[in-house]
């Protein structure tokens, strides 16, 4: 093809070779002689894109007479409703313009909207739409008309006046949201038809087998187009004259859709005159209009068949059988083995996927399956009741059965085997059965059966069931709920698990550091501790460094993620590729053994108030799983004893002990959550809570549901309060004004996305709130609770979101005590906003 050829067909989105071939060559022909090659692209698009005008207005009251569902928005064929899919073949790539009642419009608008009411006929305000929902349900940009009253064609062609305007495009194609099921050849023909007679309005007809109740088309004795009427407003000649036509084979019917010259129009839609009593205009009466000023009127006559719209539920089941069974012959012929009763859609169309090559060989297709817009099948594929969208790849002897998938990629799984070896329908290596899959990799050889995952990587070999993987950002938390979630009950809706996403330091030298440092944790901290054998430390790598660097669309997967989310993702791919749920097993038993001796040296009993929360702060540093601690230790055995006895009267960097006395100390017992923190200084939690438990609250306590470095887990909670110093505690547990639960996480912090509805609950009825550590504060932020924060500030981000530096020649700094209101301003770092007698004078 020359260049003036391939760029009409991308300005009309479309190859016309391939659907109107006898017409093609004189098309092409006729365009050279009026274009060359210099045209620029705003000559052509003006001269050659339509602006099509889709007229939807009706409500579908023999579809549903209760009024509850919308023939055009509300019956969905794969990814597209019926709207969609009647103008999906139209040429041109203006958006269209859709004329619409005022209850289908209301469902696009901003909820500040919902109520407007309309008394004239126009273009609704784009500012006043929620442009997510308009694409959805209207399609991509659209531009959308109110048409109030029920006038007609030509009232709908009227209420589009504003919009057609401010268009630049020469024509005005009319199209209609209720015939989802007519073929594309139909309007392509119309339209070269029309660009070949050089005519100022086409409509196209059809040879109908009846003409009662049909508006017919009528010429002069020199064979020029007059005009179209409706049966009813025929005079009996001009019926008897249709009978006629009819017995030669000669007549033709009206189908509606037309192309007509835009600025022409505009200046007669004043001329155009009632039908039906005075009820409606019809746009077809341009066409008598255009004969009668001299304007060059011309009919196509389309041959093929002409399906029903979706006027009644008959029509929609017949129009939806066959699309399926086109689509099925397409696929066969293509050499893809769909089942006889498989109902396939394609996001965009199946000659797109067949010509591109994503469909690989021997494909099996079975039930309900849809195919997005770039999706790719490998050889042997077997899907069945699958939905694939997004950036989606599916391996080699996949199968994917009652499964949702967007932008996922499932690895090749060949065992090698000849090309020509038989169908294995029942032989594929890789399996997603009842899953339902999102920004995931999914390697060769797993087996799933009711996963749910979003943004991590499926290790190779894996087999599981019943699991959620991955981040979690369900604000619902599985609960009912009426309008507000749960989760915004407590924190904003701006919420994310930590104080920070990847994204956000995109370009910072921070990303790749952050990067670094996690490929660092993973190969030299996490990977040895969870298993000793290199191949399976080789395939954890591996499977992280797939993580880091998983992209759909352009965007890194990690790029939504916080690096609480990250670490979450990272202890469960461990375990999944290691078998060990525990990997700092070792090191939480060391660091609890030395709390313990500590414990006892320092006898947390005999504190006051301030010496004990000060020793339970600094209780932080028994971390024997830190490389750094234990550089410390070896140079000074003593370290951490000299460490604590120092910070019992070392100065808080944020005070909000007066808070602390006011809320706990005194007046009537509360009800109080504590969120742990690392397994050593749990120890200390617990002799804080034996205390908190003497002045009369009940306290629960959340731990982690599963592993997450070395936090403490409830089963470790409960091993630590068998220790036979805390028998008060396991009397407290036994009559119910101690409780240990799990609080869903599965990361450092506590990610409230994961909440268990235990949690949740505790959570929304707990009086006061106590957080240990930097993971607990970063992830917590928000929160609409009175919540002290006990914590060190070390390194820079604490730093940034603490307002707190600790001083580095000190055996301890940085202890922080803050109080923070629920009814808090989380505006900038917690020294700024936590209650303090320095800053607020509680």
């Amino acid at each position: 093809m020359n260049d003036l050829e391939t760029r009409v067909n991308r300005l009309l989105r479309v190859n016309l070779r391939d659907v109107a071939s006898s017409l093609a060559d004189a098309f092409y022909d006729h365009l050279r002689r009026r274009f060359s090659d210099d045209d620029d692209e705003p000559t052509l698009r003006n001269a050659l894109c339509p602006q099509w005008v889709v007229l939807a207005g009706g409500r579908g009251s023999r579809i549903d007479r209760s009024g509850r569902l919308n023939k055009n928005l509300d019956i969905w064929f794969g990814a597209k409703n019926a709207l969609q899919l009647a103008y999906e073949h139209l040429p041109g790539d203006r958006p269209p313009i859709i004329v619409a009642n005022p209850d289908m419009i209301r469902r696009a608008m901003l909820p500040e909207y919902h109520n407007a009411t309309w008394e004239d006929a126009g273009a609704v305000d784009d500012s006043m739409l929620d442009p997510a929902v308009r694409d959805f349900y209207f399609g991509e940009n659209a531009v959308l008309a109110a048409q109030p009253v029920a006038d007609g064609t030509g009232g709908a062609l009227r209420a589009a006046t504003d919009a057609l305007q401010r268009s630049e495009a020469e024509w005005v194609g009319v199209a209609f949201g209720d015939e989802a099921f007519l073929d594309r050849r139909l309007f392509i023909e119309t339209y070269i038809s029309h660009v070949l007679a050089d005519a100022d309005a086409t409509l196209c007809g059809k040879r109908p087998d009846a003409v009662v109740d049909k508006g017919g088309l009528f010429f002069d004795s020199e064979g020029r187009f007059t005009g179209t009427k409706e049966w009813y407003d025929m005079m009996p000649d001009e019926q008897q004259y249709l009978f006629d036509a009819l017995g030669r084979g000669e007549a033709i019917t009206n189908t509606g859709i037309s192309l007509i010259r835009r600025k022409p129009m505009l200046e007669r839609f004043s001329r155009l005159w009632l039908h039906k009593n005075g009820t409606e205009y019809h746009h077809v009466d341009f066409f008598h209009l255009f004969y009668q000023d001299g304007l060059k009127t011309h009919a196509h006559v389309y041959d093929g068949e002409i399906r029903s719209g979706i006027n009644r539920w008959i029509n929609v089941n017949e129009g939806e059988s066959h699309r399926y069974e086109q689509v099925r012959a397409e696929l066969s012929e293509a050499g893809v083995r769909v089942h006889p009763d498989a109902s396939v859609s394609f996001e965009s169309d199946a000659g797109t996927m067949l010509s591109e090559g994503r469909l690989g060989v021997g494909c099996v297709l079975s039930g309900r399956v849809h195919l997005g817009a770039t999706v790719t099948l490998g050889s042997y594929s077997y899907l069945e009741d699958a939905t694939l969208t997004g950036n989606t790849s599916i391996g080699t002897r996949t199968r994917v059965a009652r499964s949702t998938l967007d932008d996922v990629v499932v690895d090749d799984s060949d065992d090698s085997s000849s090309v020509g070896a038989p169908i294995r329908e029942l032989a594929t290596l890789t399996e997603l059965m009842e899953c339902d899959l999102r920004r995931t990799t999914v390697e060769s050889r797993a087996r799933l059966t009711r996963i749910v995952a979003d943004s991590t990587v499926i290790p190779t070999h894996l087999t599981a069931q019943d699991r959620y993987v991955g981040i979690v950002r369900n604000v619902s938390l599985g609960l009912p709920h009426d309008t507000e979630p749960p989760l915004h009950l407590l924190v904003p809706s701006t919420y994310v698990p930590g104080t920070f996403t990847f994204g956000e330091k995109r370009d910072l030298p921070d990303w790749e550091r952050l990067r670094d440092h996690v490929r660092r944790m993973m190969g030299e901290q996490i990977a040895p501790r969870a298993t000793a054998d290199e191949s399976t430390r080789a395939i954890l790598n591996r499977v992280t460094e797939r993580l880091l660097d998983a992209e759909f669309d352009g965007n890194a997967v990690m790029d939504a993620m916080t690096p609480e989310e990250l670490w979450g993702v990272l202890f469960e791919l461990t375990t999944s590729v290691t078998g060990n749920a525990d990997p700092y097993w070792e090191d939480k038993h060391h660091s609890r053994a030395a709390a313990f001796r500590l414990a006892k040296r320092l006898d947390p009993a005999t504190l006051n108030w301030d010496r004990l929360l000060r020793l339970d702060i600094a209780a932080n540093l028994i971390d024997l799983s830190s490389a750094r601690m234990i550089e410390r230790m070896a140079e000074n055995a003593n370290y951490l004893a000299e460490a604590l006895e120092f910070a019992l009267d070392a100065p808080l960097s944020i005070d909000s002990t007066r808070a602390f006395r006011e809320r706990l100390l005194s007046g009537d017992p509360r009800d109080v959550l504590w969120l742990t923190d690392n397994d050593g200084e749990a120890v200390f939690d617990l002799c804080v809570i034996e205390r908190l438990l003497d002045e009369g609250h009940t306290v629960t306590i959340a731990a982690k549901s599963s592993a997450a470095s070395n936090d403490v887990t409830t089963d470790d909670v409960h091993a630590m309060m068998a220790h036979p110093r805390f028998e008060r505690l396991r009397e407290a547990y036994a009559v119910g004004y101690l409780r240990v639960m799990a609080s869903g996480s599965n990361t450092v912090g506590t990610n409230l996305f994961r909440a268990t509805p235990e949690f949740y609950h505790a959570m929304a009825n707990a009086e006061i709130v106590i957080s240990k550590g930097q993971g607990n504060f970063y992830t917590t932020q928000g929160l609409r609770r009175d919540i002290f924060y006990l914590l060190m500030s070390k390194g820079m981000t604490a730093e940034h979101s603490t307002g707190v530096v600790a001083k580095n020649d000190a055996p301890v700094d940085g202890l922080i005590l803050a109080f923070v209101s629920r009814d808090s301003d989380w505006i900038g770092t917690l020294r700024e906003f936590a209650w303090t007698e320095a800053n607020k004078g509680v």
